[in-house]
């Protein structure tokens, strides 16, 4: 039975009881959609949503996060003007846009894909100062100086108050381990650019060599123009044409068993889903925002809606199918919070009455935990986070026991 069979079989379909609770609380019965409009509604859903966060009826979040969450940090996303398929056409040569991140064409010619790389990383005037962060979870990446954003915070926190399953991630940056977020509470379904290996003996290679060779001037062998980078070349053996690529997943490749696995283990567990600064257009990932039980609430937390048209569509980017149904009268489940991904993170964060602890995190690097006093009362105090291990290889994150996955390919 295929991954996705197999997940479908393995949730059982709610009651229409069930559908009908799906944003009741301890203290407050669920919305009723005769009696609001649909953006009250909307506001509504979002209150009982934090009110249940709050009252701890919510012990399994799932997030599910995309390029959007990353671009506070100065990180490009792929889709607006500054994004990295904007930075692509400055090679004519590419067929289309998403021939940068192509397994296919990287094989032939990685310059393209690699100064793409290489001007994320050198945007940050600031990208080798002290203020840069040093954390031991991403320091490997090539993106290291980067600070997380609000966003990246607020997933520590939920780890912190033990509410948080897992988080799958399209980006391949580590800022959720650079924020402090334990490896074996993230799912990098793409991949990482904290690891390397040579794409013809598969050896891995030290980041501190693509590193070096970023740094080296050399020349497009296309079209001889002046680069301000080396592609990243295997010093480990004598295969033509043999590339360093970044452990991340391209398009026309695999995505890693391990993350199939966990999500197949995940996903029926999960009682909230957080969906956060994604276009969903990309699959099998946006398919996971599906994968939820059905009386279980989704919460978009994103610029704009988006995969909840009427019908599919197809555009340079990737494909469009109704995920989401906001808009739809028969919507018992999902939540739309407009806005840039950190603002968005804030309102719930205060909604819920975090919002000290996730300034005195974000800005201080501080857990605020509480205590009770010799006369009974409780006093909080702040103590500093702890820093993050040293991320894990994927597959080692997995534990694969009563786990049925198949393969699936972007």
């Amino acid at each position: 039975m295929g991954f996705w069979n197999w997940l479908k079989h393995a949730i059982v379909s709610p009651s229409a009881d069930d559908k009908a609770s799906v944003f009741a609380t301890k203290d407050a019965p669920a919305p009723d959609p005769a009696a609001m409009s649909r953006d009250a509604l909307h506001e509504a859903r979002f209150a009982a949503v934090a009110r249940g966060i709050k009252e701890g009826k919510y012990k399994n979040i799932v997030v599910l996060t995309g390029a959007g969450v990353s671009t506070a940090a100065g990180i490009p996303d792929f889709r607006s003007r500054a994004g990295m398929y904007e930075l692509s056409k400055v090679f004519p040569r590419l067929t289309h846009s998403m021939a940068v991140f192509d397994a296919h064409y990287f094989r032939e010619d990685p310059v393209p894909f690699y100064y793409i790389v290489n001007k994320i990383m050198k945007k940050r005037p600031d990208a080798n100062d002290s203020k840069a962060n040093d954390n031991t979870a991403a320091a490997g990446s090539p993106l290291a100086s980067y600070d997380p954003t609000w966003t990246h915070s607020f997933l520590r926190l939920l780890e912190q108050r033990g509410v948080l399953l897992r988080v799958y991630t399209q980006n391949v940056d580590c800022m959720e381990l650079a924020a402090g977020l334990d490896p074996s509470r993230l799912v990098q379904f793409h991949g990482t650019m904290a690891d390397a290996k040579c794409n013809k003996c598969g050896k891995r290679a030290p980041l501190q060599e693509v590193k070096e060779a970023l740094l080296t001037p050399s020349k497009d062998p296309v079209t001889s123009t002046p680069l301000d980078f080396t592609v990243p070349r295997c010093r480990r053996c004598t295969n033509p044409g043999a590339t360093v690529k970044p452990n991340i997943v391209l398009f026309n490749e695999g995505i890693p068993f391990g993350a199939l696995a966990q999500a197949a283990a995940d996903f029926p567990r999960a009682d909230l889903l957080l969906c956060i600064g994604s276009t969903f257009q990309v699959f099998p990932f946006a398919g996971l925002a599906a994968k939820v039980d059905d009386c279980v609430p989704r919460v978009l937390l994103n610029l704009e809606k988006v995969a909840s048209g009427n019908s599919a569509s197809n555009d340079a980017f990737g494909t469009s199918q109704k995920l989401f149904a906001f808009d739809d009268d028969d919507n018992v489940r999902d939540v739309f919070v407009g806005g840039p991904c950190d603002d968005t993170v804030k309102r719930l964060a205060a909604a819920v009455g975090w919002m000290d602890d996730l300034a005195a995190f974000h800005e201080r690097g501080e857990l605020l935990v509480t205590d009770v006093g010799s006369s009974g009362d409780a006093e909080r105090r702040a103590v500093p986070a702890p820093r993050p291990r040293r991320p894990l290889n994927i597959d080692t994150l997995i534990n694969f026991q009563s786990v049925i996955a198949g393969t699936s390919r972007l």
